[in-house]
């Protein structure tokens, strides 16, 4: 996700948004509230970076536990 900054597809896969993967555990596990919030944000931002590269349609996989930022 991090290097389709700036392009576009027709179509946009993001697969394993899993709970523990988006967002990254290791990245949102802190201690300190204002940093958990900060990378709450920027993972969120990550992955609406990556849908919106998508011209006709974005489609969005997932196992087992869901991720909290899918509904």
């Amino acid at each position: 996700m991090h290097r389709v900054k700036g392009l576009e597809f027709q179509y946009v896969f993001v697969a394993g948004v899993n709970k523990g993967l988006v967002p990254l555990a290791q990245v949102v596990d802190v201690e300190d509230p204002i940093a958990k919030q900060e990378a709450q944000t920027a993972e969120k931002c990550l992955l609406y970076v990556a849908l919106t590269r998508a011209q006709k349609g974005a489609y969005i996989t997932s196992y087992g536990k869901k991720s909290e930022f899918i509904k």
